[in-house]
Parts: structure tokens; sequence; C-alpha cells
């Protein structure tokens, strides 16, 4: 499975440009990352990823509490962007 999984080099360099090259494609102010699993479910990347050799931690906050995620790479299928933009009502 080592070719097959998500790496270091991956969270650490390329995720920014591809998260830029979205942001400018679609005109979001933001960008938001979701990590699909292996498992079927979904984990929003929150923050700046700390990437070690065998797994990416990031921290996330829920209300008052805040958590720290630390996945496998290989546990990682993919990562889906989607864009959110400010979304204004009345007068600027």
């Amino acid at each position: 499975m080592s070719g097959e999984a998500l790496t270091r080099a991956f969270f650490a360099e390329e995720l920014r440009g591809l998260k830029e090259s979205f942001a400018a494609e679609t005109g979001a102010e933001k960008v938001i990352v979701d990590l699909m699993l292996r498992s079927g479910q979904t984990v929003r990347l929150e923050g700046e990823p700390v990437c070690a050799e065998s797994y990416v931690a990031f921290d996330r906050k829920d209300g008052a509490h805040k958590t720290r995620t630390v996945l496998l790479y290989k546990s990682i299928l993919g990562v889906h962007l989607s864009a959110e933009n400010e979304k204004r009502v009345g007068f600027r």
C-alpha cells in the first residue's frame, strides 16, 4: 500500500498550492479541506497541519473544546476541496 498513500510531502508542500489554485479558479474567499478516509468517513482539516513521517496532525475547535486529530497517511484516501464565500446581507 506504500504507493497508494498520500505522503508528508503532499500535506507539507502540495496541498497549499492546490488550495491557492482552487481559490483562484473559483473566486473562493476560503477553501475548505475535507479528508476522505478509507473507512468511509470524512474529517475536516482545520488550521495548519503538522506533518510527521507517518502521520498528519491538526487541531480542531468545537465550541470551547480544542481537540487534536492525528491520522496515519495510509488511512487517508483522498482530499476534497470546496469553496466558502462570504455571504453578505444588506449594504456594504
